[in-house]
């Protein structure tokens, strides 16, 4: 099934992914890694296709501190993130923190502080969380 056919029924809640790339190419551009010109090149496109896709009726925010993070990363023992730099994952939270500044009034958000959670080992933080979407969920008026 494409996005749009997706987007098209009702509700649609998704987390930050759609528009979180946006916030890493910030986090890159903030600590010098990625050029001006290429960070207005994305920028361009991804506006592009940002018009393109339909506002969900709420989005889940994971809100998470670089300290976190952190920890995270380590528990995962992922090789590819164990390299990623402390200033990267704190430009990343200020970059995700200012796109939820920026999009709140347009996009429903709900902000989920994730400190001391954990949804893929805890079944309880998992019923928290969907405890709190649907709550989200009826507040707008979707059962």
């Amino acid at each position: 099934m494409h996005i749009r056919a997706l987007m098209n029924r009702r509700p649609v809640v998704t987390d930050t992914a759609i528009y979180q790339d946006a916030c890493f190419v910030e986090a890159q551009k903030a600590l010098g890694i990625l050029s001006p010109a290429d960070h207005r090149r994305y920028m361009a496109a991804y506006q592009k296709i940002g018009e393109k896709i339909p506002t969900p009726d709420l989005v889940v925010y994971l809100r998470a501190s670089p300290n976190e993070l952190e920890r995270r990363i380590r528990a995962r023992s992922r090789t590819m993130e164990t390299a990623v730099p402390r200033p990267y994952l704190a430009a990343l939270v200020r970059a995700q923190e200012q796109w939820v500044r920026a999009h709140a009034r347009r996009i429903p958000i709900l902000t989920i502080r994730t400190a001391g959670l954990n949804f893929a080992e805890d079944e309880k933080a998992r019923r928290l969380l969907i405890r709190k979407i649907q709550g989200a969920l009826k507040k707008k008026g979707f059962r």
